[in-house]
């Protein structure tokens, strides 16, 4: 239910004619229901190429212009989208918009031709997705999406990691195999991140895993490692890798 009185949307401006000392005054330009947002709840925001800024929220996908709202609300064929509810938003640099919405399902939006195209698992077709859920259990909504250097758009899921083909628009899936060390930890993907030599890193529930792109390989990091281990815990969360190419 929409709640028109709920401040959803803040935007900071800093005002350089109004300074104080040496601090600009900072002012909140609220944004709401009133001004045209879908719902009250945004749990994901992105920008495309051409300074649109995009909402998910609990009821619609939001593109603003900085002036006005246009929603994209649930709806039946490829101008609308399956879900209402976004959960995450990422915008690749072939300016195509991924959507995750909470009642599990993954949609990539076409920025140029408006078109919503489906992604769903299908155990007859190899080459789909292996997965459209967050990671079951999960508390807390990671990203879960990774684009390398090279363009290549990793998305991870509580059924492993998915690498995506762009022009055969499907997927290729790297998966959890108890009976093979050189596979990933677990399944349940948490976060992606890459380094400076092009290898993914890659937090789970169950260890952090190393990927080399190029050769497939996969060497997993967990508190097995070594005879006192190299982690303090199993269970990764998040990843992060700073400029000076630190993996935090």
């Amino acid at each position: 239910m929409k709640r028109p009185g709920f401040i959803c949307v803040c935007l900071i401006c800093l005002l350089s004619g109004s300074v104080r000392g040496q601090n600009p005054e900072i002012r909140f330009h609220h944004i709401g229901n009133e001004e045209g947002l879908s719902h009250s709840l945004v749990a994901a925001v992105a920008e495309d190429s051409l300074g649109f800024l995009w909402f998910g929220t609990q009821d619609g996908l939001d593109r603003y212009d900085g002036y006005e709202f246009r929603t994209y609300f649930k709806g039946t064929g490829n101008r609308h989208p399956s879900d209402s509810w976004v959960r995450d938003l990422y915008i690749d640099r072939h300016n195509q918009l991924w959507i995750w919405y909470q009642g599990a399902g993954l949609e990539r939006f076409d920025l140029y031709t408006e078109t919503f195209y489906q992604y769903r698992p299908d155990s007859l077709d190899p080459g789909s997705i292996s997965s459209n859920t967050y990671p079951s259990g999960q508390t807390l909504v990671y990203t879960v999406f990774y684009e390398d250097p090279d363009g290549t758009l990793w998305i991870g899921t509580d059924r492993g990691l998915n690498r995506y083909d762009r022009d055969r628009d499907s997927f290729l899936a790297i998966r959890h195999d108890p009976e093979d060390p050189g596979s990933l930890s677990d399944d349940r993907i948490n976060s992606i991140a890459g380094d400076e030599e092009g290898r993914l890193w890659i937090a789970t529930y169950h260890g952090l895993n190393r990927l080399d792109p190029s050769t497939g390989k996969i060497e997993r990091l967990d508190c097995s490692t070594g005879p006192e281990g190299i982690l303090h815990d199993s269970i990764i969360t998040c990843l992060y890798v700073d400029r000076d190419h630190t993996v935090w």
